[in-house]
């Protein structure tokens, strides 16, 4: 029997065992059937997150403009170094 608290962004539930794997039931709420987990342990947390796919770059700067603006707030971006120019 699983127990568990729910509300719209947090669930408490109980580890049970199927066969041999452990078993958490994530409330309907938090999840849909098909999603992709990942699952990360960091030290005694156990870190389930939506699988997200990664944006293709064309160039690094596509990657900074991204988190640029996924990170608005951080204010301390490194400058850009001039590139040299190639020459043959």
């Amino acid at each position: 029997m699983v127990s568990s608290n729910v509300n719209a962004n947090f669930a408490r539930a109980t580890v049970t065992r199927d066969g041999t794997e452990n078993v958490v039931r994530i409330p309907a709420s938090l999840l849909e059937l098909g999603d992709e987990i990942e699952v990360e342990k960091r030290g005694e947390e156990i870190i389930l997150r939506r699988k997200t796919e990664l944006p293709a770059f064309e160039t690094i700067g596509d990657a900074m403009r991204l988190f640029q603006a996924r990170f608005p707030d951080k204010t301390d971006w490194p400058e850009r170094e001039p590139q040299p120019s190639s020459q043959i």
